[in-house]
């Protein structure tokens, strides 16, 4: 009963908040509220780091340059694990 009473004040709190142009809810990452409130200024460092993402898809390890060395160090011939279940090896073998 109070736990809907209290949605009810905070809902209509919100919509007359939204009506008189106030921003209502978080800012989105990247961005940062103006002076006046209502109006959003682009974060510097932030829209930094969000204009570095598409670079780094297609490569969710890092550097080109430290995955192949490290994979190398491993021993190993990918980075990158085979899809489905692991293959059964013949006994005496690991």
């Amino acid at each position: 009963m109070e736990r809907d009473l209290i949605r009810e004040r905070t809902k209509s709190a919100m919509a007359i908040e939204k009506t008189n142009g106030q921003r209502v809810g978080t800012l989105p990452y990247g961005y940062e509220s103006a002076k006046d409130g209502s109006t959003l200024v682009a974060a510097e460092q932030e829209q930094a780091v969000l204009a570095s993402i598409p670079g780094a898809r297609g490569r969710p390890f890092g550097n080109p340059t430290w995955t192949q060395r490290t994979i190398a160090r491993l021993g190993r011939q990918s980075s990158i694990r085979l899809r489905g279940r692991p293959r059964k090896q013949p006994h005496g073998k690991a």
